[in-house]
């Protein structure tokens, strides 16, 4: 779990592990331990051009020195020193326009009103949080698994992932604060979450960035679907013969130890067989859009 804490220079002894190890680096054993000696010297490093943030190097480090958060708080000197470039505001949730915008614009009719739904404050004591990723694809919710759950969310209320792992530590401090005062106007008791990134950042990240939440239960729903189909609340299961490969979230090993094997029994349990990529779970390579947050 990330703990916002400062690296821990008095433990660190330069052994390289955790860029040797990173799944995106993986530097030679001596060259990771250079590169972690101009990081504590101050000197331009290829490790602050190529990481994703990921937080693999904190799980690697052998001393739990938090690597990761080393390299998140020199991203946030350099963004009050200089400032984002331009372009990086295309990939923020809360300006205008951006990616996310850009596919929402271009929604049929139909799915742009369920988003616009979506949006609205209305009471609701339990519901699906739709995250930023959910509002691209509404359509996915037109399935048995979510029938007869409300769904609550919107760009504005994003959860600050992608400003949390580029470092921007004041904007995570205000989005927790914007997310206190909306779930309280929702009177939220008990919220789902479909993405991995949301259920980490509300659960396990905010509450470190000021936000209450008190009162209020976070679920997976992951572990609601799972639940489902070990109880047959889904009906009969029709085995799909698949075979497939997981692409696990960075975040799935900040939840818990055993998160990343949730997907894998859903999968099992509907006839899908996995095959695991050379990355996966602990050292999963990241998505792709990590690769902007350098």
């Amino acid at each position: 779990m990330y703990r916002r804490e400062p690296f821990a220079r008095e433990k660190c002894n330069l052994c390289g592990n955790c860029f040797h190890l990173c799944p995106v680096l993986h530097l030679p054993q001596e060259k990771a331990s250079e590169e972690m000696k101009r990081l504590l010297e101050g000197k331009p490093s290829i490790v602050l051009k190529r990481c994703t943030s990921c937080m693999a190097c904190n799980y690697f480090c052998p001393e739990d020195a938090k690597p990761a958060n080393l390299i998140l708080d020199i991203w946030h000197e350099l963004w009050k020193e200089r400032g984002l470039p331009l372009y990086a505001r295309y990939f923020l949730p809360h300006a205008r326009p951006n990616f996310r915008t850009d596919v929402i614009d271009r929604l049929p009719s139909e799915e742009r009103q369920m988003v616009a739904e979506w949006r609205k404050v209305k009471p609701s004591r339990t519901f699906l949080y739709s995250g930023c990723n959910l509002l691209m694809v509404p359509h996915l919710t037109r399935s048995r698994l979510f029938q007869g759950m409300e769904i609550r969310g919107g760009l504005d209320y994003c959860c600050g992932e992608m400003l949390f792992r580029m470092g921007l530590y004041e904007e995570v401090e205000q989005v927790a604060a914007r997310l206190t005062t909306w779930f309280r106007q929702l009177q939220a008791e008990r919220v789902y979450v479909l993405c991995t990134a949301c259920f980490n950042m509300l659960k396990n990240v905010l509450p470190q960035f000021g936000a209450d939440f008190s009162g209020i239960s976070f679920s997976h729903y992951f572990e609601f679907i799972l639940e489902g189909l070990e109880q047959g609340k889904f009906g009969p299961i029709k085995p799909l013969g698949l075979e497939v490969t997981v692409q696990d979230s960075c975040h799935a090993r900040m939840v818990r130890e055993d998160f990343a094997e949730i997907p894998r029994k859903i999968l099992s349990l509907i006839g899908v067989k996995v095959t695991e990529a050379p990355h996966h779970k602990v050292s999963q390579l990241c998505c792709g859009i990590g690769g902007g947050f350098s």
